[in-house]
């Protein structure tokens, strides 16, 4: 693992973390066609909770399998893609184990206990947007983590095998990456 991704393992300093935050908040928000709600002063807790009930109401204006639902899941795996490269580029990720790496921290900021091995397996045993997502709005905004986890990677898609919001006792899913280059 490369120095920059061994140090953020202890965790991002809060102006980046807040930084980032504010950026995949307002990539969200472009994805769905509006604005995000100013976050000034908040804690991180709050904008967690914020982004949960906010990402919510917007899947349940755009279902999935609807022209809106459809677009916003397109828009939301392209911003996600484009976020990933970001964080691939910020972190010098160059390997498969690096990739998972950037997004366990990714993850763990965002109150998701994610888990990837090589070869792609993936568990989430615990998730803070579980309690309130349906098992629509999980598959609708599950478009953002195939498109951060393809940027991470460099290409690839998510196959879900089963989700906390359906009731499995975890998230379970294959990232199946695809070499896109540089």
């Amino acid at each position: 693992m490369n120095a920059r991704l061994r140090l953020a393992a202890f965790g991002l300093p809060f102006p980046i973390r807040n930084e980032l935050f504010g950026e995949f908040f307002a990539l969200t928000a472009r994805s769905f066609g509006t604005t995000r709600p100013n976050l000034r002063g908040f804690s991180h807790r709050r904008r967690l909770a914020l982004y949960r009930d906010w990402t919510l109401e917007q899947a349940v204006a755009a279902p999935p399998g609807t022209p809106a639902g459809d677009a916003a899941a397109a828009r939301l795996g392209e911003n996600g893609r484009a976020f990933g490269r970001r964080i691939r580029k910020l972190l010098r990720v160059e390997t498969e184990a690096e990739a998972l790496a950037a997004a366990r921290l990714l993850y763990r900021s965002l109150g998701i206990d994610f888990s990837g091995k090589p070869g792609g397996e993936i568990s989430i045993r615990r998730c803070y947007f579980a309690e309130r997502y349906t098992p629509g709005v999980c598959r609708l905004v599950s478009a953002l983590d195939e498109g951060v986890l393809a940027g991470l990677h460099g290409g690839g898609r998510l196959e879900f095998r089963s989700r906390l919001t359906e009731g499995a006792a975890a998230c379970l899913a294959k990232f199946v990456r695809e070499e896109t280059g540089p």
